[in-house]
């Protein structure tokens, strides 16, 4: 047991260096792409003003937006929203962007829609850092890892707190 262990912590450790690895890749690229256009990525053209690098934002229930999240939500429960908010987050976008950019050119599109579910105690973490697996769960079903899931149902059984919060990851 202690072998398969050792196995899989190689493995993690390897991906981990990968990973890490490639971010440092793609934030040298992206410094490149903000010194050579001498500005950030433009955000969506839904993105509200903000004023800080890093702001949450009431979605309204009449918008695209919205209709859009309500419908992926309740693909798989049919759970009362109460409120959605939009985190917009400039160097993530920016980031996320970049990235986007590169798997597209390589592999096509393929974005959707996942769900993410952590205790309440996360939420201001992930809004300004966004999901970092450095400061993950690390008795996760699969080890130490961030989770995402299709379905809003398997990522809900790991939200607790009074104010329960669920996450929409847009991802590549």
């Amino acid at each position: 047991m202690n072998m398969i262990k050792n196995e899989v912590k190689t493995d993690f450790d390897s991906e981990m260096a990968r990973v890490l690895r490639e971010k440092e890749e793609l934030e040298r690229k992206l410094s490149q792409v903000r010194i050579n256009n001498n500005n950030d990525v433009a955000p969506p053209s839904y993105w509200a003003y903000q004023y800080n690098e890093n702001q949450t934002f009431y979605v309204d229930p009449n918008t695209n937006e919205y209709y859009n999240i309500q419908n992926a939500f309740n693909r798989s429960m049919r759970n009362r929203i109460t409120r959605i908010d939009r985190i917009q987050n400039k160097p993530l976008w920016s980031f996320f962007s970049l990235k986007k950019n590169v798997m597209q050119n390589s592999h096509g599109h393929n974005e959707r829609f996942l769900f993410h579910g952590s205790k309440t105690n996360a939420y201001d973490i992930i809004v300004r850092d966004g999901f970092d697996h450095r400061v993950s769960n690390m008795n996760g079903a699969l080890g130490a890892g961030i989770y995402f899931a299709s379905d809003s149902s398997t990522s809900s059984t790991y939200v607790n707190g009074y104010q329960k919060k669920c996450f929409i990851a847009e991802s590549y």
